[in-house]
């Protein structure tokens, strides 16, 4: 089924200064508990572009990228290129959500010490206390929170400089999922973001001795990513953790009759991290970061006309069965969406869209 896209340039306040003329090379990123983007190459002579350049004489482009009517991405500008040639030039323009912003805002405003982590996002966001919006765009507000997590973490602004690290700080430490729902403004958090959608949602690709699997992708990208089983992890306080602890050469050699603890270091070999544990519990975090089995890193490109859609059928967090299978590699498992990037023509028809995925 046909997909209708629109995109507009506006103002922060949502006046919109000039529709689609010459928008090309679009690419969307969406990213779990990360910062989302859109990338876009803009004609200098059309009005779209220009209109970049004009609000910026007052204040900041904000990008509206909406799907059958309903906004699937909005945000501020973040990076802008512009190259002049006989033939025109081009403008390149990255815009990212509204969280995007945090990068740099000074962490000045999050209080010290243990809070529930929603509290602490709320500050971070500039919902409360409210004098923090100042911080946006001609002095309004963007976004309001959805969900709650009860956790409490702690965070010093002291060891940090922006709210974004303040943020992602957060969630490491209270373990919670976040995006933005760009359709209502929204910050959603949860301890666990999506749902299990793997009987009705399937992704496959690749083909075995015996026929097809459900094709409905145009290729997919495995990339293997080492163990991680040595951690080494310090704090603010100069003390150490080590995972996994009472580690020393002879128990590896001895596996398996020193237990079950070495068997990674003595089949995969030592696959060393050091990990900045902040003012956390050195001992915690260095536990928390031990791998003790490789990752694949599974990039799936899904054919816009065969595959389910992204936003309406399945989003991040969401749980699908996916199927890749040649002679060499096979996987058939239910695996969480963490990533969906989407590529756009000129006439902003959705050309693909890749799922990421880790498989563990």
């Amino acid at each position: 089924m046909a997909r209708d896209y629109g995109l507009t340039i506006e103002y922060p306040d949502g006046t919109v200064a000039a529709f689609l003329q010459s928008a090309s090379s679009a690419t969307l990123k969406l990213t779990l508990s990360g910062v989302s983007t859109l990338d876009i190459t803009f004609d200098p002579a059309s009005t779209d572009g220009q209109a970049i350049y004009t609000i910026l004489g007052t204040t900041i482009p904000v990008v509206r990228l909406a799907r059958d009517g309903v906004t699937v991405f909005t945000g501020p500008l973040s990076s802008l290129q512009t190259t002049v040639d006989d033939g025109g030039g081009s403008i390149s323009a990255t815009f990212t959500d509204w969280v995007g912003m945090l990068e740099h805002w000074w962490a000045q405003d999050v209080p010290v010490g243990s809070d529930r982590a929603y509290e602490i996002v709320d500050c971070v966001l500039g919902i409360s206390p409210t004098t923090a919006r100042s911080k946006w765009p001609q002095n309004t507000a963007r976004l309001t929170r959805s969900g709650t997590v009860s956790d409490t973490c702690s965070v010093n602004r002291g060891e940090q400089t922006t709210m974004i690290e303040m943020l992602n700080e957060a969630a490491a430490v209270a373990g919670f999922d976040w995006y933005v729902n760009h359709a209502s403004d929204q910050f959603v958090m949860g301890a666990t973001l999506g749902s299990n959608k793997s009987t009705s949602v399937f992704f496959g690709v690749g083909q075995t001795p015996t026929g097809f699997s459900n094709t409905n992708c145009l290729g997919a990208q495995v990339t293997l990513q080492p163990p991680r089983n040595f951690v080494l992890a310090s704090n603010a306080n100069n003390r150490w953790g080590i995972s996994p602890e009472m580690w020393a050469p002879a128990d590896v050699a001895a596996y398996p009759a020193s237990g079950a603890t070495f068997s990674s270091l003595y089949n995969y070999g030592e696959f060393l991290e050091i990990v900045d544990a902040g003012t956390h519990n050195a001992q915690r975090i260095a536990d928390a970061h031990l791998r003790n089995k490789p990752v694949q890193l599974v990039t799936l490109t899904a054919d816009p006309q065969l595959a389910p859609a992204w936003k309406t059928d399945y989003y991040l967090g969401d749980t699908v069965n996916v199927v890749i299978q040649s002679r060499a590699f096979s996987l058939d498992t239910d695996q969480r969406v963490v990533e969906i990037s989407v590529s756009f023509d000129e006439q902003l028809v959705e050309v693909s869209n890749d799922l990421t995925f880790e498989v563990l």
